[in-house]
């Protein structure tokens, strides 16, 4: 069976390494690649180019994929963004697992705290998965961005507020190795006892934003187990009969 990841500069990505070192584990005669696309127009010339069983999607093609699909969950109708494809038949299948892994692994970060809200920074497909994980956990969201629009606040306004919000998601590549310099622009208080911040970033292990949070009293939490979740759930998906 043949899978890959599609992308855009994806060297630094973790979904070859562990699904190469599964099939080896599990003596499995598979192969998993790096898809690395200029343009999501690329797709239809690398879907002919061998027989695939699935595909895992990252930045910046998980809502551009979906003008190939034939068919949508329930879940990728809603979060209107997809992560993983099955090819079946010739027929192509969205699903998002993203939600699945971030649910599962805030609820083990969280403990037994439930937080009322939660600042939300980014607005790409992996937001959009994040807030419909929360909206099921029954937790409001406040989507921040570089510019305010109605429905979204720029960082001055969530800088304003991080007071009233308990948990802190970021969504965004800023600090993705390796700009590791990089964060958001949250101004952060001194004092962040009692908060939760949560960074999809898994390279570096710890970035900007969480050490800065972390030194300020919150308690933090990378991707690495969101991303993991994620993945079993993708391979669940690709095997399932």
């Amino acid at each position: 069976m043949h899978f890959g990841l599609i992308g855009k500069s994806i060297d630094y990505s973790f979904s070859k390494a562990y699904f190469t070192k599964k099939f080896k584990q599990e003596k499995l005669d598979h192969s998993y690649v790096n898809c690395d696309l200029e343009q999501i127009a690329q797709f239809p010339a690398l879907l002919e180019s061998k027989e695939w069983t699935g595909f895992n999607v990252t930045i910046p093609y998980k809502e551009q994929i979906l003008s190939f699909v034939h068919h949508l969950s329930p879940e990728v109708q809603s979060i209107g963004a997809a992560n993983v494809i099955a090819v079946h038949q010739q027929k192509l299948y969205a699903y998002n697992t993203d939600y699945l892994g971030f649910r599962q692994d805030l609820l083990e970060f969280l403990s037994a705290e439930r937080p009322e809200n939660a600042l939300i920074l980014g607005s790409g497909g992996a937001s959009k998965a994040v807030i419909y994980a929360l909206q099921q956990m029954g937790i409001k969201t406040q989507v921040v961005g570089r510019k305010a629009l109605a429905d979204k606040w720029n960082y001055e306004q969530a800088s304003a507020r991080l007071a009233d919000f308990q948990l802190v998601v970021n969504c965004s590549p800023l600090g993705t190795f390796p700009h590791v310099n990089d964060m958001p622009a949250l101004k952060l208080s001194d004092n962040l006892k009692g908060k939760f911040f949560y960074d999809l970033i898994y390279n570096p292990n710890e970035t900007r934003l969480l050490k800065e949070a972390r030194l300020r009293g919150a308690q933090t939490r990378n991707g690495q187990g969101m991303l993991i979740l994620q993945a079993e759930a993708s391979w669940d998906i690709w095997t399932k009969p």
